[in-house]
């Protein structure tokens, strides 16, 4: 079952009071956790701000960048939460990062997620495709008009695709609405 792990005030993905039950996320609120330059005694707890985004950016399916492939996702989530592209994520952060993807998995979620790596390792495939490579017979390994057909199919299945995030989506927008009265953070103008 998901759990609402964030809420998004001012626009700012922040620990819901539900996160704070959990242990792990429970230590990345701690003073002595966010102690630091310009927050000596970690009372604003900056550093658990930002990583508190970046979590949501990079493993919460209902943050904007969920559709990005890895790398790029990983990219966007260290920038929104203003950390360094370099930035190293602590072994607590770790955990919390860990015990977010285990508890917000549903059986649909992970269904999508196999779906959506699989349509990538195509798009790579396809984009590694040399129309000019023969076999040892001297015949074209990939026909344009294979490929063609190929790609024409795929539309069918991004189809497929977008309505499998539809449901996901409104699976994990009907278990944040059941968990209490948290300002929405996915399409929540709908």
């Amino acid at each position: 079952m998901s759990l609402t792990l964030f809420t998004i005030e001012d626009y700012v993905p922040r620990l819901s009071d539900e996160a704070l039950l959990i242990e792990e996320f429970r230590v990345l609120h701690t003073m002595a956790y966010n102690k630091k330059v310009g927050d000596t005694q970690g009372r604003n707890r900056t550093r658990a701000i930002k990583e508190c985004r970046y979590i949501y950016h990079m493993y919460d399916y209902r943050s904007e960048f969920s559709e990005y492939e890895d790398e790029e996702r990983n990219t966007e989530a260290l920038l929104s939460a203003d950390l360094a592209e370099n930035y190293t994520i602590s072994e607590q952060m770790q955990t919390c990062i860990n015990t977010f993807i285990k508890l917000q998995d549903t059986r649909m979620l992970k269904t999508l997620v196999t779906a959506e790596r699989t349509l990538d390792k195509i798009r790579v495939y396809y984009d590694g495709v040399n129309f000019n490579e023969v076999d040892e017979k001297g015949a074209l390994v990939h026909k344009p008009k294979d490929i063609m057909a190929s790609i024409t199919d795929l539309g069918n299945v991004n189809k497929k695709l977008s309505d499998l995030r539809k449901q996901v989506k409104a699976e994990l927008k009907e278990t944040a609405s059941l968990r209490g009265d948290h300002e929405g953070g996915f399409d929540s103008a709908t």
